[in-house]
C-alpha cells in the first residue's frame, strides 16, 4: 500500500507540474465526447471526453500514446518520446 500512495504522489506531481489549469467537464463536453465516440474508431470514453473538453477549451495538443487521438483532425497527439519542454 505505501509503495502505491508514493507512485500516486509522483505521477499526481508531475502532472500538476505538465497541467496549468485542471478543466471541469460540462454537458457540452459530454455532448462532444458523444459525437467523437461515434467517429474515432477505438477511442475509449474516457479519451473521448478528454479530447471533447480540450476542443471545448481550445486545446490543440495531447502528450499521449493512443493513436486514435491522430484521428481527431482538431488535435495533434505528441509522443511521449517526442515531447521537449519548452
Amino acid at each position: 500500500m505505501f509503495r502505491r500512495a508514493s507512485l500516486a504522489e509522483i505521477a499526481y506531481r508531475s502532472m500538476v507540474q505538465l497541467c496549468a489549469e485542471i478543466l471541469p467537464v460540462r454537458f457540452m463536453d459530454t455532448e462532444k465526447a458523444l459525437e467523437i465516440s461515434k467517429t474515432v474508431e477505438r477511442i475509449t470514453s474516457r479519451d473521448a471526453i478528454h479530447a471533447a473538453t480540450m476542443i471545448n477549451n481550445g486545446i490543440r495538443e495531447i502528450i499521449s500514446t493512443d493513436a486514435h487521438f491522430d484521428q481527431i483532425s482538431q488535435i495533434t497527439r505528441i509522443a511521449p518520446e517526442d515531447f521537449r519542454p519548452g
